[in-house]
């Protein structure tokens, strides 16, 4: 585990600095998992058009200078000794490509995962020349997970979930759209006895700039004013908006309680809004009204597809 933390803390600080410069030529794109480990040796499959020679190979790691026409890259794999097995099945590896040729940048991707403590983490980045090669509007990616069942007391489990995504300028390196999603659930168990039924989730969904690519709007539900809201965004603007579901069964005091929020905040929170209910806790689509969700919450596509809703127990 200090393996793969170190080496995500570490790339990322090192792709984090490293310098934003000109774009390249149009050429073929590297790319990443092409290769593979057995017994802590490294095999690259060269793609077609490449040339790829070694340069230094070790116990779990390999230095690789790859050939593109003009484009002369430099590629690093790093993995656990004597690990084996393919990208994305090993608990640590990382691979990134630096370009020769005084061209600035770098293309990282790391990625660690811990079975025993059910962590698992990525980080993707592209800048500089490699800033072509990246996906639409996503030069850096950042994800993490980690959930725990709660061992023998089944509903003491949580869950979070954490992923950012940005846009960055080739040329100033400014951040010009940010798409960034938190999902965290936990079982209220009291420790002693199996619980089913108390848990609460929240879910954080922020977009900005260029990630918020199409105007739209909430309208939220009566307030203790009986007054519906409306809140109006533009394209390009800052928009967040924040979800909260709680369920408790109070047993033999009278049965159950639910309670949901959902607020709504646009530029820094120059304007905002919000609404809440304690007889519903999820955002649900309306039967009655597809294009509508049930009262008192609202939802917007840009803010992804899994609507917010309560579990009844914390999922990885």
């Amino acid at each position: 585990m200090k393996t793969s933390l170190r080496g995500w803390v570490g790339g990322l600080s090192v792709a984090m600095v490293a310098a934003v410069g000109t774009s390249p030529v149009a050429q073929a794109a590297p790319t990443f998992g092409n290769w593979d480990v057995s017994g802590g040796t490294v095999n690259l499959t060269c793609q077609p058009g490449m040339t790829c020679t070694p340069l230094v190979t070790g116990d779990g790691f390999a230095q690789y200078e790859v050939t593109e026409g003009a484009a002369v890259y430099v590629m690093t794999v790093i993995t656990d000794a004597g690990a084996s097995g393919a990208p994305g099945t090993l608990p640590y590896y990382d691979e990134s490509y630096i370009q020769r040729g005084n061209q600035s940048g770098i293309m990282s991707h790391q990625s660690s995962s811990d079975a025993a403590s059910n962590f698992d983490s990525s980080t993707t980045i592209y800048t500089g020349w490699a800033t072509a090669f990246a996906p639409t509007g996503v030069n850096l990616e950042v994800s993490q997970g980690f959930s725990s069942d709660g061992t023998a007391l089944r509903g003491d489990g949580f869950s979070s979930s954490f992923s950012l995504k940005e846009a960055i300028n080739a040329t100033s390196g400014a951040v010009e759209g940010k798409t960034m999603s938190i999902r965290q659930d936990a079982g209220l168990g009291d420790g002693v006895v199996d619980n089913d039924t108390d848990f609460q989730s929240f879910a954080i969904e922020y977009r900005s700039g260029t990630h918020t690519n199409t105007a739209g709007q909430l309208t939220l539900g009566a307030d203790r004013a009986d007054v519906n809201n409306t809140l109006a965004w533009a394209a390009a603007d800052e928009v967040m908006v924040t979800w909260i579901g709680q369920s408790l069964d109070t047993g033999g005091t009278g049965g159950g309680s639910l309670f949901g929020y959902e607020g709504l905040t646009k530029n820094a929170g120059a304007a905002s809004l919000s609404t809440f209910s304690t007889t519903n806790a999820n955002v649900e689509v309306d039967a009655g009204d597809p294009t509508g969700y049930k009262a008192p919450f609202d939802w917007d596509t840009l803010f992804g597809g899994n609507l917010p809703t309560l579990i009844t127990a914390p999922s990885p």
